[in-house]
């Protein structure tokens, strides 16, 4: 039996909604992409949620997550331009101190501009994350990830599963920032103190204790996170096209919500999105 209550721990990944004239509860659950499937069992409720819903929203549908053709797609958005290549865009004691950080993840001598030249700063701070991940997380495995793997169960009980966005909607949002830009939050990540790593693992402590407050808060550290325009256009811009949408949507059709979780918590997150709508908004436990 689920019942509510506004306490910390791993209920705060999953809220439910209602209230408002909503016929059939709905449900968001807030994923991390670098946090391993185990989760989605150590979170009361989830389940449940997927079997009384109607359907299911990720930030992309599940057939634009597992095709061929979206990849092919971002990897087209990761592709500088032939004037911005790495060795354009970096000094060489900047691909140096890159090199040396990727040497240190990989065990590995690694030249940056021999095998990824051709690719946006952006990419490979992807690369660099990933590696990370499966790394120091245990239990993650970059093949199975978090949210496609909660929307494959939505799919295997016979839920459509939609998308709020679309691929090149996302390309643009995550690739297409100027490459100034993109450089400098490189630099930025591998220079902050104890680098790429301890950022990841604060993040993922945060996540995997539910607690959204600090992970917000990580996540838009002046110091380590993102400055005002990049969460601007990142989480608030696009959580308020979500909660838009959600408005319209969950009075009559009961859904589950799978999005990143730093786009719940925050004065303009979806959280306080709905409640400002006039939905109730609570954690789920048992």
């Amino acid at each position: 039996m689920m019942i509510l209550a506004a306490v910390c721990g791993n209920a705060q990944l999953l809220w439910k909604v209602s209230g408002k004239d909503v016929k059939s509860p709905s449900y968001i659950f807030g994923t991390h992409h670098m946090a391993p499937v185990a989760v989605l069992d150590s979170v009361a409720g989830v389940a449940e949620a997927v079997a009384s819903v109607d359907e299911l929203y990720g930030e992309l549908s599940l057939a634009e997550m597992t095709s061929p053709e979206t990849q092919g797609v971002l990897m087209g958005m990761m592709t500088a331009p032939a004037d911005s290549t790495l060795d354009k865009v970096f000094t060489s004691a900047e691909l140096a101190e890159i090199d040396s950080v990727f040497n240190a993840l990989t065990g590995m001598p690694v030249s940056i501009t021999q095998q990824l030249n051709g690719f946006k700063p952006a990419m490979l701070s992807t690369s660099m994350l990933a590696i990370l991940a499966t790394k120091c997380i245990p239990g993650y495995n970059p093949m199975q990830q978090l949210d496609m793997t909660l929307l494959s169960r939505g799919a295997s009980a016979g839920k459509p599963v939609k998308g709020l966005e679309t691929v090149e909607f996302q390309g643009q949002v995550l690739y297409n920032s100027p490459i100034a830009e993109q450089a400098k939050d490189l630099l930025k990540s591998i220079r902050t103190e104890g680098g790429p790593e301890k950022s990841l693992l604060d993040l993922n402590a945060a996540y995997r204790s539910g607690d959204l407050a600090a992970l917000y808060a990580l996540m838009t550290d002046p110091e380590s996170g993102m400055d005002d325009a990049t969460a601007e256009k990142l989480l608030n811009s696009r959580n308020a096209a979500w909660v838009d949408f959600l408005i319209g949507m969950i009075p009559t059709t009961s859904v589950l919500i799978v999005v990143g979780a730093g786009h719940l918590p925050g004065a303009k997150g979806v959280i306080a999105g709905l409640r400002n709508a006039g939905f109730e908004v609570e954690p789920v436990v048992e």
